[in-house]
């Protein structure tokens, strides 16, 4: 684990820039998936977060959980369409459980008097996803409720190996930046991964750093 190649990627979002790509695991979703996967496969994170910011929401609410994002719908595909471009459609596609509905009322298991939760999900094809907590972490800390952990539940042996690298930069090489990661922790606010290695969360039209991880193959 650890090893890493540089790719550059052009966007409407953030023009040209370096991703490093790590190796965070293999075969980590090998038979996984209402539709096995069984191709084998290489995870890979980037070092840092793409050097653009983006907002989970445009306002601050969950709605439809992590599919009813606009990370989900408008920000990950424009990335996912450039690194497929730079790695020559290496990018697999696999099947992920993803929320896709948040109840407004009752407790997160977030804690802290924290209201809303996930509480349906859906497979989907995923070819990018923001990391779980379990993923980065080893452990859900703020995640709403079952529904945010799907098939995220193991932690990539990159983490583990080196879990000083959860913490990354604003772009190639950059500052310490937040980033968000995929579960709900309320009706207001998603989980992310502080600049300080910190488990947090912030409300949805907050300006975090974008770092997903995909598989090739």
């Amino acid at each position: 684990m650890g090893d890493y190649f540089d790719i550059s990627i052009t966007t409407d979002l953030g023009g040209t820039e370096t991703v490093r790509c790590i190796l965070a695991g293999f075969d980590i979703f090998w038979n996984n998936g209402d539709t096995a996967f069984t191709k084998h496969h290489a995870v890979i994170v980037p070092k840092d977060c793409f050097k653009t910011k983006s907002v989970m929401n445009d306002t601050n609410v969950t709605t439809g959980g992590y599919v009813g994002s606009k990370m989900y719908t408008k920000v990950l595909p424009v990335y996912a369409a450039a690194l497929q471009t730079a790695l020559n459609n290496h990018i697999l596609s696999h099947r992920e459980l993803l929320t896709t509905a948040v109840s407004t009322t009752g407790n997160s298991n977030a804690g802290a008097g924290l209201t809303g939760y996930a509480s349906n999900w859906e497979w989907k094809d995923c070819l990018v996803k923001l990391m779980s907590e379990i993923q980065v972490y080893g452990s859900t800390v703020l995640s709403s409720s079952l529904y945010d952990t799907g098939c995220d539940n193991i932690q990539f042996p990159l983490f583990r190996l080196a879990p000083n690298l959860k913490v990354a930069g604003l772009g190639h090489n950059g500052s310490r930046w937040w980033y968000w990661l995929s579960a709900v922790v309320s009706a207001a606010a998603f989980a992310d991964c502080y600049y300080d290695g910190g488990s947090g969360n912030s409300h949805a039209a907050g300006d975090g750093g974008v770092r997903p991880y995909f598989c090739i193959g």
